[in-house]
């Protein structure tokens, strides 16, 4: 008896705490109970630390991270940038989620993203600071053609380079000299 009456206690207390943590049932409800707007969910991808999840909500991409724990999901931080249609592409640094470190803020999970508009463009490249070579993942739906790449450290100067199905240059970005080149 005095075990079911412990096992009841724990069971209300566990329930108790996921609805006072914030925790709820679905990735969804975790972006609602957050009053995130969103038309569709494009993609997720897990790390370590969370669920990235990219979301589309009129002209813009929304990138969030979401924890996932025994309790359910909970919406961590997160933020989007506005569609470009010029055929332009520049990394959208996000830097999702904080920790603190030997007392120190740090990111936990860095991301770089932006719309892909110039349609012949199969292929991106990123450049971090002049010696990370990065190969983004290209998500597209029928809606929205984007890359995203989780990067171990936030993003410093970026070169964003975009190729064809030949593989050859249709657009780069050349940031120390603040021009970018549509070919």
């Amino acid at each position: 008896m005095k075990r079911k009456v412990i096992y009841g206690l724990l069971i209300v207390a566990v329930l108790a705490l996921s609805l006072y943590s914030g925790y709820v049932g679905s990735l969804e409800k975790a972006m609602d109970r957050a009053e995130i707007n969103y038309n569709q969910i494009v993609h997720t991808v897990g790390t370590e630390n969370g669920t990235v999840v990219f979301y589309h909500w009129h002209d813009s991409l929304g990138v969030g991270l979401i924890d996932k724990s025994l309790f359910g999901y909970k919406w961590i931080s997160g933020g989007g940038v506005e569609y470009d249609s010029s055929g332009d592409m520049s990394p959208g640094f996000i830097n999702l989620g904080k920790s603190l470190e030997k007392g120190q803020e740090r990111f936990i999970v860095p991301v770089a993203k932006d719309f892909i508009s110039n349609k012949d463009i199969d292929k991106v490249q990123l450049i971090i600071n002049d010696d990370q070579i990065i190969e983004p993942t290209i998500v597209s739906t029928d809606k929205i053609k984007f890359w995203y790449a989780i990067l171990d450290e936030p993003g410093g100067r970026a070169r964003v380079i975009g190729y064809n199905s030949d593989n050859d240059i249709v657009f780069d970005t050349k940031p120390e000299l603040g021009e970018k080149r549509i070919y």
